[in-house]
């Protein structure tokens, strides 16, 4: 029963994410710079007692993505509600963003969330296929 509700929270998590996660994307196609800080005020807001696993935090927001069929595009969307919410939870993830060794035209760049040297919903390995940059966007 309790992997049930687990199972549960992840998807209702999920859903109750997908419209978050698309007006991030669109904001971001248009607005970057004003996203950006309008998320870092939206983590200085500080919600006590509410106990975030950052691991199923990440898993959430990206079935969101899946979900929403943000998956190419979306990884700056997903690397920022997934920020915002763990900040929420008090702790003080960063999002770094790197780029593959072919960033030229057409090239790949990709943003994920760090919390504690610990890669949050992405493989481990994430910083080898995409070398990030020195300064992280979000910390």
């Amino acid at each position: 029963m309790k992997r049930l509700f687990r199972r549960l929270g992840m998807g209702v998590g999920a859903i109750v994410a997908v419209p978050v996660l698309l007006l991030l994307h669109w904001i971001n196609r248009r607005w970057q710079r004003s996203a950006t800080a309008m998320i870092a005020r939206l983590g200085a807001v500080d919600f006590p007692g509410l106990v975030v696993d950052p691991q199923r935090v990440g898993a959430a927001v990206n079935l969101a993505g899946r979900l929403a069929r943000t998956d190419q595009t979306g990884c700056l969307a997903r690397a920022q509600l997934i920020w915002l919410v763990i900040s929420w939870g008090g702790a003080r993830p960063t999002i770094r963003v790197g780029a593959g060794a072919d960033l030229g035209v057409g090239g790949i760049a990709h943003a994920w969330v760090e919390l504690d040297d610990q890669v949050i919903g992405e493989s481990p390995a994430i910083a080898e296929q995409y070398p990030p940059f020195d300064r992280p966007l979000l910390t």
